[in-house]
């Protein structure tokens, strides 16, 4: 008789994993061996986009499939992240929608062009010259306003290293989209970028809007520097022919308001308008105008934002104004600093102004890849061929400089307007840097009443000026560059990147440039913020003697004295009228006399 020998020794691991995966579950059924063997099976059958997202929800569904009628429900294990997935696909279907409410005009464009490249988008100030492909909508009647080619930018922003992603970037060309559709005024759009905050972030959009129709719109805006200016000048040439003929001059009372420097209206720091919001699927909210006074708050504080506009900022100095206005102010400083072109794709000329105030060129009104600068021009130039973008000299500012003042254009107060000799010439020269916009130094910004009869106008650095010239920061360039490869040549992407405002980036490829910012919305002082220090305290009141009050036999003597010099007064006034008029009488009869003479 044989007999078989057992194995002897530690089982085999891989029978023994086996052996585990192949025991059905607690309550009967599948085992978990048999399960995966079938899950793996689906996969490769319905071949899914993203097999690892779909995986744990092909599990549920085949889970539910195998169960009998009466089994009791399984767990629900991913039912808050299918709800949140739902959730945002709907605020993202949103988007597709058309927006309730006014829609855009449409013009005519080519409908040969499936792609509405019609030219150059505008950028910094929302020239139309920022040489980006136009993207349109896929209606028969183009957008009256135009919009970049956002994804061909993100897509060059990430080989520079500044990037939101592909999706969001999607998702904000979309939001644009829409805001472009619900408001008639704008004439063109580009994303400026992303302001981060403590409890919401920023997304900033900057557009600009047809004067004209903005005012049908909205009402007219209101009075201009310039209409301002004119209006003074008008009520002197008054005053200096009422003097001609003899008439009495009237000297007014000097106004305070006088001195108040009023904001700028469709240039300038205003140039531009701007929407934000903190939900790209959200509403756009258009921020306030800026003021001077404003931006000269804002050049004394460091504070972060919290990502509510009607949020207060308590502050010193105190901030005129809640976070919307603070956010426009940063904005504001940030776009005058950081604009920044290719040198030679701009030209710049001087330019008549017509009654309307439109640019004239021979004779005629022209807008096109145009935009006004003061009393200056910035032309797009056709034959732009991008030079050596590894030198910060072949950079240059195409938006204007932020005076101390608080405005781009010096406005000159009417006090000083009236003392001003014109044979006398201004000196243009700046002995001291007081802004601390200034990309050519300073940090402090001039808050102090000053005599309008001595201070001189204000004067910044000229447009187009190369990055070159910019002071250092904390010791080190204001700009650095990049360029995305160095083996691809002239394909490669060429980037600016801003030290003096972290996050602000301008790249330039091909014959097209974009600018974009990416921050805290935080300015870099190169040195610890130092707070303005509060005003000196008040020194004690100084002791006040007690007077004894009068009786009644003392007020009554008092109003009888006021009394009768009130009567006394009276009845020389009319005596010295009579005389007047017996004196007008008198030469009536002397003047007959001698015409009958």
């Amino acid at each position: 008789m044989s007999t078989v020998s057992l194995p002897t020794g530690p089982p085999d691991p891989f029978s023994a994993a086996k052996a585990f995966l192949q025991k059905a579950g607690v309550h009967g059924g599948t085992s978990l061996y048999d399960h995966m063997s079938h899950l793996i099976l689906r996969v490769l059958e319905e071949r899914p986009l993203d097999a690892v997202a779909q995986f744990e929800l092909l599990s549920q569904r085949m889970k539910r499939e195998a169960l009998p009628v009466d089994a009791p429900e399984l767990p629900e294990t991913v039912s808050h992240q299918a709800e949140s997935e739902l959730a945002s696909a709907r605020l993202v279907l949103q988007l597709f929608q058309e927006p309730k409410g006014k829609k855009a005009p449409t013009k005519d464009t080519d409908e040969d062009n499936d792609n509405g490249d019609d030219g150059n988008d505008g950028d910094g100030d929302g020239e139309e010259s920022e040489g980006e492909a136009t993207e349109r909508s896929d209606d028969s009647n183009a957008l009256a306003c135009s919009l970049p080619n956002l994804m061909e930018q993100a897509e060059r922003f990430e080989s520079v290293g500044m990037s939101l992603g592909r999706t969001t970037m999607h998702r904000l060309w979309l939001a644009m989209l829409r805001l472009a559709r619900s408001e008639p005024t704008l004439v063109s759009m580009r994303l400026f970028g992303k302001i981060l905050g403590t409890n919401a972030d920023y997304y900033v959009v900057e557009a600009e809007t047809e004067v004209e129709a903005e005012m049908e719109a909205g009402g007219s805006p209101s009075t201009s520097p310039r209409e301002g200016m004119k209006e003074e000048e008008e009520d002197e040439e008054e005053e200096e022919e009422n003097e001609e003929e003899g008439a009495e001059k009237v000297k007014k009372a000097p106004n305070p308001e006088d001195k108040v420097v009023p904001p700028e209206r469709h240039t300038g720091t205003n140039k531009c308008v701007y929407f934000v919001t903190t939900s790209i699927e959200g509403s756009w909210h258009r921020l306030p105008d800026t003021t001077p006074q404003q931006i000269q708050a804002a050049q004394l504080i460091t504070r972060f934002f919290t990502g509510n506009l009607e949020a207060d900022v308590p502050c010193w100095p105190p901030f005129p104004g809640n976070e919307a206005s603070l956010l426009r102010a940063q904005i504001a400083r940030i776009a005058a600093s950081t604009s920044v072109s290719p040198m030679g794709y701009f030209h710049m000329r001087a330019q008549a102004r017509s009654e309307d105030g439109d640019s004239m060129e021979g004779g005629e009104t022209v807008r096109s890849e145009e935009t006004e600068i003061g009393h200056m021009t910035l032309t797009l130039n056709h034959n732009y061929h991008r030079g050596d973008p590894t030198r910060l000299s072949n950079w240059v500012h195409h938006t204007p400089f932020i005076l101390p003042q608080g405005r781009c254009e010096y406005w000159e107060p009417p006090q000083a307007r009236r003392h001003h000799h014109p044979e006398s010439e201004p000196n243009t020269a700046r002995t001291e840097e007081t802004e601390d916009e200034s990309r050519y130094g300073g940090s402090t910004a001039r808050t102090e009443d000053v005599d309008v009869e001595d201070e001189e106008p204000e004067e910044g650095p000229a447009l187009l000026t190369p990055l070159s010239k910019d002071t250092l920061v904390a010791g080190g360039p204001a700009w650095v560059h990049r360029v995305s490869s160095r083996l691809t040549g002239r394909a490669a992407t060429a980037s600016v990147h801003s030290t003096r405002w972290p996050g602000a980036v301008a790249l330039a490829y091909g014959d097209q440039f974009a600018n974009v910012y990416i921050g805290y919305g935080v300015k870099a002082l190169g040195t610890a913020f130092t707070p303005v220090s509060p005003p000196a305290v008040q020194s004690e009141a100084p002791e006040v003697e007690e007077q004894v009050d009068p009786t009644l036999e003392e007020e009554e003597a008092y109003e009888a004295a006021k009394k009768a010099k009130e009567e006394e007064e009276a009845r020389a006034r009319a005596q010295l009228e009579a005389d007047e008029d017996g004196e007008g009488e008198d030469e009536e009869g002397e003047d007959e006399d001698d015409m009958e003479d």
